[in-house]
């Protein structure tokens, strides 16, 4: 069946897995959880990000963390993948930092996650801005209603609204939507922001006209809303990059540390509103970054292009004030790195031969590491010309004077950075850099290919886009759970390369089923 072949190929792939979660309803008020992988696959001596649905369960209600989490494990022991994880998302998950530390309970004592475990729980770019945008607007809130019933005064009827269009070709202005958020959704306050900027001369001049109705903005309200549109529009043409076509880890710790300088900038400002957003907003966002600044770090020093330079600059830039604390992020970082680089060897070496013969530094005697096997006949008699000679290759090695072994990481970082040619900025392959290095670099490109697979940039959903379709949500969990998955794996390995990301999510509502009716 196709579900044994995936299997079989997941538990062949020679590198860890990252899973996303998310929870999803059908009109009908039913829960579903969607489990997927994210890996990179070496099929045809390719590296090509994939992600594949693993599961689509039903999930009875009233359900807790503890309920999801124990669900989480028993479907991941179900493809025989909970021995192999890097990292898991969860942003699409309530409680999704209580049910990580459930897995954790777990998972930790059993010594299978990367750095037992500091890796382990991720959030997504986009789901750390969404954070902390939205939650730092709050305390903006009167500023919102008022450009808010500003829009809906202007929108209330069609007279009005007409005269408001009139107006507008009155001062030659060109036709752009005049926008109406949705609360607790800040990328339509920003619009709606946006629109308002646009059309100030003219609400302006509607505000002349009807003065009575008092639904328009005073100068200080507009110098704040002006103010606060640019910092919601850097934010979210920053947001709209997330979506991209080869969404590897390695892009997006340059754009989250430039993120962070903008926010200590604008902390400065001396617009009070702007000061006072900035700094509700750098809190949540150090808060929420912390989790994830590692697995990034890792991704950007993996990127030939910057190695350890991207983690230097923005440091000492965004602790610009504190130098101290500056190099002790960024020793932290280097030697976290190096901590997992060491794991990485170690895990490596445990796959070796154990009769092999090695020279024991501790006995000084390669025989002794014979005997150390069991000093019968039999025993002894196994070990081969191969083994006596692989011996006296490490003993040379281990004593020869002024010989010194350099790892993987070392050769690594004193090399030069990979230069790009001019104009190719953007075109760079960092799979492709990083198979072609992989007989070079065993050890550093194994890590490679885990960390580059974690799925930072996926985009967090409200709960309305995370609702089946009518035509699924007529059938039985069983069903669905067929349907959602067999459409995915019957797909022939499509790389992860949506324009705008979702179009995973558009399989799991049910919208490119062949069996749906026209």
């Amino acid at each position: 069946s196709e579900k044994l072949k995936l299997q079989d190929a997941l538990l062949k792939i020679p590198c860890r897995l990252s899973i996303s979660v998310d929870m999803w309803r059908s009109n009908t008020q039913m829960d579903f959880l969607c489990l997927t992988c994210h890996y990179i696959d070496h099929a045809n001596d390719e590296w090509k990000v994939r992600k594949k649905i693993l599961n689509f369960v039903h999930v009875e209600a009233p359900f807790t963390d503890d309920q999801i989490a124990s669900l989480i494990l028993e479907k991941l022991r179900e493809w025989g993948i909970d021995r192999k994880l890097a990292a898991i998302v969860l942003d699409n998950c309530a409680s999704g930092e209580i049910v990580a530390r459930e897995l954790l309970v777990v998972l930790q004592p059993r010594r299978l996650l990367l750095l037992n475990g500091n890796l382990f729980q991720v959030r997504s770019c986009a789901h750390i801005l969404n954070l902390t945008v939205q939650e730092s607007l709050e305390q903006t809130s009167d500023i919102i209603t008022r450009v808010r019933e500003m829009i809906q005064n202007v929108k209330f009827s069609q007279e009005r609204f007409e005269k408001f269009q009139d107006t507008a070709k009155l001062l030659q202005m060109d036709q752009k939507l005049l926008v109406l958020d949705s609360p607790n959704n800040w990328p339509s306050t920003y619009l709606m922001f946006d629109s308002a900027c646009y059309y100030h001369d003219v609400l302006m001049r509607l505000a002349e006209q009807e003065a009575h109705y008092g639904a328009f903005l005073t100068a200080k309200e507009w110098a704040d809303v002006k103010a606060l549109t640019e910092i919601l529009d850097a934010l979210y043409h920053k947001m709209e990059k997330f979506p991209v076509e080869n969404p590897t880890a390695n892009l997006y710790f340059n754009d989250m540390c430039e993120v962070h300088v903008l926010l200590n900038t604008w902390r400065n400002s001396p617009s009070p509103v702007v000061a006072q957003v900035a700094d509700r907003m750098l809190t949540k966002f150090e808060g929420y970054w912390d989790l994830t600044r590692p697995v990034m770090a890792f991704a950007s020093i993996l990127d030939p292009r910057y190695k350890m330079k991207s983690v230097e600059y923005f440091c000492r830039l965004i602790y610009a004030a504190d130098q101290f604390r500056a190099k002790t992020t960024i020793d932290d970082i280097r030697q976290s790195f190096t901590n997992l680089c060491s794991e990485y060897e170690q895990s490596g070496n445990s796959f070796k031969n154990p009769s092999a013969l090695f020279y024991s530094a501790t006995s000084n005697s390669c025989m002794s590491s014979v005997y150390s096997n069991g000093d019968d006949f039999k025993t002894f008699s196994r070990i081969t010309l191969s083994d006596a000679r692989r011996g006296l290759d490490q003993y040379i090695q281990e004593t020869s004077s002024g010989q010194s072994f350099k790892s993987d990481l070392d050769m690594y970082l004193e090399e030069p950075v990979y230069r790009q040619k001019e104009g190719h900025l953007d075109n760079f392959d960092i799979l492709g850099w990083w198979k072609s290095f992989a007989a070079k670099y065993p050890v550093l490109s194994q890590m490679a290919r885990d960390i580059l697979a974690v799925p930072v940039s996926i985009i967090p959903l409200d709960s309305d886009a995370r609702t089946l379709n009518e035509y699924l949500s007529t059938m039985d969990p069983s069903t669905v759970q067929g349907l959602v998955c067999a459409q995915d794996w019957l797909r022939e390995d499509t790389e992860v390369a949506s324009s705008d990301g979702h179009a995973d999510d558009k399989a799991a509502r049910g919208d490119e089923l062949i069996v749906l009716p026209k």
